[in-house]
């Protein structure tokens, strides 16, 4: 892994495959790592003669952190936008997706098929409408258009996001709140013993432990607006890929988005909640390279 300086911050990132393929830029979702991506999908689409670069977000990982930009009060930040009040945040969605146009910069690369998975999905629609030029594909996981006319979260699913996070350095806590996390994003369909999701979070948490950027990228998202009048004049290769049991991002998300999308191409996972299990992660993938040939036919 190395790190770069892009739009006035550090991202830390890892390039796979050779420097003269066709790029796929990765986006992961809020408060996760690069490393949130497996190994063996990336290097499955290294295998497809691909070249993959995945980061930290700001605020996340090894990256630059806004620690000096104070915590957001995420409650205060709901009401506001159920008023239609607009309160300054410490950075935007447009910021984050200004970072990965600032990395592909500084690797020189001039274009790249973006893909991102949940919030990860929503800045790489924003790259994809103000930075045309520069995206060849979109693949939107698990993400929505900012209509306020669809649904939100189950109740179970705000009941733990309400849950304060562990800001004191205590791996059991941070671990356990993970995994009841997990659980209520879950769709029920598929299950990973509880080691190896404590092995995979205790990881993380190891890596970097930043509960204050993830309130702060919550901010982001929580003031980021209705993406439909932007997502009707995109002209590129899309696939939406969406769970039908997703209790965040319920599937009406998802289906808003390849419905605002000319041409885009839709592909519901039956069974899947929001999550990433081993056992769906090939047909991540596969969505991704379904966008990616599509920009190479047209």
């Amino acid at each position: 892994m190395a790190r770069v300086v892009a739009n006035d911050i550090e991202l830390e990132y890892q390039s796979q495959g050779a420097e003269g393929a066709p790029v796929v830029v990765l986006i992961m979702g809020l408060g996760r790592q690069l490393i949130g991506w497996p190994e063996q999908e990336c290097q499955a689409l290294v295998d497809q003669g691909l070249r993959v670069i995945r980061f930290d977000n700001r605020d996340c990982g090894l990256s630059t952190k806004f620690d000096c930009a104070g915590v957001p009060n995420i409650a205060q930040l709901t009401m506001a936008k159920l008023f239609g009040w607009r309160l300054p945040v410490p950075y935007t969605l447009d910021d984050m997706a200004a970072d990965t146009i600032g990395l592909m910069d500084a690797l020189n690369i001039d274009k790249a098929h973006v893909a991102g998975s949940s919030l990860g999905g929503i800045i790489a629609q924003l790259i994809a409408c103000h930075y045309p030029e520069r995206a060849v594909s979109l693949t939107s996981m698990m993400a929505t258009t900012g209509n306020p006319s669809l649904p939100g979260p189950t109740a179970q699913v705000r009941q733990i996001l309400q849950l304060p996070y562990v800001q004191d350095y205590d791996e059991e806590a941070i671990v356990e709140r993970a995994i009841k996390l997990w659980r209520a994003l879950s769709g029920g369909v598929y299950t990973i013993p509880e080691e190896t999701l404590r092995r995979s979070y205790l990881a993380a948490a190891r890596r970097a432990y930043t509960p204050n950027g993830n309130l702060r990228q919550l901010a982001a998202s929580i003031v980021a607006g209705d993406r439909r009048r932007l997502l009707r004049k995109l002209q590129l290769p899309t696939t939406v890929f969406h769970g039908d049991r997703d209790p965040l991002i319920p599937l009406a998300g998802g289906l808003d988005t390849a419905k605002n999308i000319a041409d885009a191409e839709m592909i519901i996972e039956p069974g899947l909640g929001h999550e990433m299990p081993p056992e769906v992660m090939p047909r991540f993938t596969e969505a991704i390279l379904r966008s990616v040939r599509r920009a190479e036919e047209g």
